[in-house]
């Protein structure tokens, strides 16, 4: 019985602790999320929207910099530590420096991106066919090569065989842009980074990898709630360096949270949602479909 009360005192500490630190981690990002959008509009740092209005972008510098604030508040406490108990073995010690050095990297390339890209190129198409047929290099090439280099460093990190790595790779570089590929109205890339992080969660629980999963995916989908409401109004963009953000994350989250068997259905997902992009739009498909439509449009302010 002492025994079982000290367990039952020292998960209510445990839970405690964690319920006060996510507090003060959700006032910190309303904060921090008002003074990145005065500074953007102070600098400049704006982009035309879907309804030609000129509102601040590149966000995705809020998501980054509430995750590096989640490895400040959470780690003294112990959520680093417990993830390396369900990490990859070999990979324990080196996991979450690699999950946030490469997440730094393409937040960093989609910044570059966003500041300096070609607006009017779209598709990775388009950015081939400016290397083809007129020699050029644009940004956006080079962010997608970055963010393939990042996916196979985090993969080499976590995985030994070669083919897994090359399958992991693949799978990351695939989920970073397809976030992005969706971030095309308001509040569509968080609500698809929602549903995914959810998803993933749910298999958390099953693995029993919920320190993983909270270490990995609990400080941007905090961050996510924070933003939601004023990129659902228009009034932030979150850009490249922030739906490539989320979605590298949730690729690392597929990756080290479901089965071979899972990734191999994400991944047949993936090759048909890159190829169908280059054909069709997603916009017009969303708004043919009564239920897709109202999911999108859902917490949606319109003029």
């Amino acid at each position: 019985m002492t025994a079982f009360m000290l367990g039952a005192g020292t998960i209510i500490a445990n839970v405690s602790l964690f319920a006060i630190v996510s507090i003060l981690y959700i006032l910190a990002g309303s904060v921090m999320l008002r003074y990145v959008v005065k500074r953007h509009r102070r600098k400049g740092f704006v982009c035309s929207n879907y309804r030609g209005e000129n509102i601040p972008t590149g966000l995705g510098v809020f998501l980054w910099m509430m995750l590096l604030a989640g490895f400040v508040f959470y780690l003294p406490i112990g959520w680093g530590a417990l993830a390396s108990k369900t990490a990859p073995e070999g990979a324990a010690s080196e996991l979450l420096i690699a999950y946030l050095c490469c997440l730094s990297g393409v937040f960093a390339a989609g910044w570059v991106d966003d500041r300096f890209g070609d607006r009017k190129i779209k598709g990775l198409l388009g950015h081939i066919r400016q290397l083809l047929m007129h020699g050029k290099v644009t940004t956006g090439l080079w962010k997608a090569f970055i963010g393939i280099m990042l996916a196979a460093l985090f993969a080499y990190t976590v995985d030994r065989g070669w083919g897994e790595r090359l399958f992991h790779m693949s799978l990351i570089a695939m989920s970073m842009n397809a976030v992005n590929l969706f971030d095309l109205r308001p509040g569509r890339a968080l609500k698809l980074f929602a549903a995914g992080s959810g998803l993933l969660f749910v298999f958390a629980l099953g693995g029993r990898k919920l320190e993983l999963w909270l270490s990995l995916l609990y400080p941007l989908s905090v961050a996510s709630v924070i933003i939601l409401p004023s990129d659902l109004r228009a009034r932030t963009m979150l850009g490249d360096c922030g739906a490539n953000l989320l979605g590298f994350a949730l690729g690392c989250g597929l990756v080290l949270l479901t089965g071979f068997p899972w990734q191999l259905t994400a991944a047949g997902a993936l090759v048909f949602m890159h190829i169908a992009a280059e054909r069709i739009s997603f916009t017009a498909v969303i708004e043919r479909n009564v239920w897709m439509n109202w999911l999108d449009r859902l917490g949606r302010t319109e003029k």
